[in-house]
């Protein structure tokens, strides 16, 4: 399947059963129809270098980190809408969501923290930051035993570690 320039992160939304590849070279999203193949060319502009992708089925939402301009893009999974963005924070990179509490995780690798997202009012829950003391990469949650996962490089390293959170009952 055709995507656009440097198509980078991917994730797949079993309910509306699309996949969702992040164009980096041309900030773009690809929106693929699981059943058909058929594609769809969603603009992130004015935003630069999607990056990761993570999906909220329940909520029938996909969150974009976009690296350059350090925003998360809000796109709703039904009509493949942009919907929202938010500052979160520079180098946004890797991105994690959690369907049950409707958390977002977005690792922030040039500012060297977590920023967490209520994907529920769409904003940035500033005090619930986690700072993990070097850049987070590449993110995973699992909603089931409260786990937020954090690929990880120590100052000034290669990522050559996993940071493993404990999830409170708010998602923080």
């Amino acid at each position: 399947v055709a995507t656009g320039s440097l198509p980078f992160g991917v994730a797949v939304n079993t309910v509306t059963n699309k996949a969702y590849v992040a164009n980096y070279g041309s900030n773009t999203l690809t929106v693929i129809n699981g059943a058909t193949g058929a594609t769809k060319t969603v603009s992130l502009a004015p935003y630069a270098e999607p990056s990761f992708i993570a999906v909220d089925e329940s909520l029938t939402r996909v969150y974009v980190s976009m690296h350059k301009d350090g925003q998360l893009v809000v796109i709703d999974g039904t009509t493949d809408a942009v919907v929202a963005a938010a500052w979160v924070g520079t180098g946004a990179f890797g991105v994690a969501a959690d369907p049950v509490l409707h958390r977002v995780y977005i690792g922030c690798r040039d500012n060297r923290l977590i920023r967490v997202f209520d994907g529920t009012t769409n904003t940035v829950r500033w005090g619930d930051t986690i700072y993990p003391g070097g850049e987070p990469f590449a993110l995973a949650t699992d909603p089931v035993i409260r786990r937020l996962y954090a690929v990880f490089a120590p100052e000034g390293e290669q990522p050559d570690r996993t940071l493993v959170y404990r999830l409170d009952p708010n998602g923080t």
